[in-house]
């Protein structure tokens, strides 16, 4: 089950990225900031939805062992535990993320288009 925990999610996200570039991309109409904008917030929701996989399917799959370790009894505490590392790691992760994504996709996709004009 910890490969479950370990792969899913990662695998998920590696898929959902171009979905999101898409769809933002059809709803922010200003071509100036088309790019930018589709990718911070690509990176954001990604990430986001990536943390809260991760540690919902580490509350679910190892629910005992995480209870122990947090010394809690009952699932609201398990929960509590859970969406308070959400909030405070996963969102700044989800910003720092978005601004790489933002920083780094876009010279990456002029090289993506320059190999393949070549």
């Amino acid at each position: 089950m910890a490969l479950v925990v370990a792969i899913l999610p990662r695998v998920i996200i590696g898929i959902l990225p171009y979905f999101f570039v898409k769809g933002f991309n059809r709803l922010i109409t200003l071509k100036k900031i088309k790019e930018k904008t589709s990718l911070f917030l690509t990176g954001l929701v990604t990430t986001i939805i990536h943390t809260f996989l991760v540690m919902g399917a580490i509350a679910v799959v190892f629910y005992d062992a995480y209870a122990q370790a947090i010394d809690v009894s009952s699932v609201s505490g398990v929960i509590v535990a859970v969406f308070t590392v959400f909030l405070s790691n996963g969102i700044g992760e989800a910003i720092v993320a978005a601004f790489i994504v933002m920083t780094v996709v876009p010279p990456l996709l002029k090289i993506s288009d320059q190999s393949k004009s070549k």
